[in-house]
């Protein structure tokens, strides 16, 4: 995520591999997973858990477009240089466009406390998890990103922080993504 606050340009974005499965002959279309977590932020030193925000679910293999995007916009937040925030930017336009139109396998907002649930999902296959602010204001970009490799059936909890750590002395504001057998 990229914000603009006082004319520094923060650069945050995580990716993390979760729940790897082994190789197995099981039914790769059962519906057996469910991946419940939070969204966190931090304003002020002060952590709180935004509602509202859209929680997408892809399946990996057919989410190229989204997928492309981020991969581009993680290239590009680790420049300093304007023209590449202008470029980032511009890719963030064109994710929540395509947040929109490609097909999830679920979509959810959360609730008052930042909590969601997205349940009969199918396990075997690589997850892609956005979180997306696509009505939050006066942020430039406002999401973040988890990749499930293979999760095994069962409840997985993520925990998905929209901004840097730096931003909040808060030593347990960061993003977590942990596998709950």
């Amino acid at each position: 995520m990229l914000r603009r606050r006082n004319g520094l340009l923060i650069a945050i974005m995580s990716l993390f591999f979760v729940g790897m499965a082994e190789g197995s002959n099981e039914d790769r279309s059962s519906v057996d997973l469910e991946i419940s977590g939070r969204v966190d932020d931090c304003v002020s030193e002060k952590t709180y858990h935004p509602s509202n925000i859209d929680i997408f679910i892809y399946d990996a293999a057919s989410a190229r477009s989204p997928i492309d995007l981020l991969n581009k916009m993680q290239r590009l937040q680790v420049s300093t240089r304007e023209e590449d925030a202008e470029a980032f930017f511009a890719l963030y336009a064109k994710l929540e466009d395509a947040v929109r139109k490609n097909h999830a396998l679920a979509h959810v907002k959360t609730d008052a406390d930042g909590r969601f649930t997205l349940r009969a999902l199918p396990s075997g296959h690589t997850l892609l998890v956005v979180a997306i602010g696509l009505d939050v204001e006066d942020e430039g970009a406002y999401y973040n990103f988890v990749r499930l490799v293979k999760p095994k059936p069962g409840t997985h909890k993520v925990t998905m922080t929209m901004n840097s750590p730096e931003e909040c002395r808060d030593p347990d504001v960061r993003v977590k993504a942990a596998t709950q057998k």
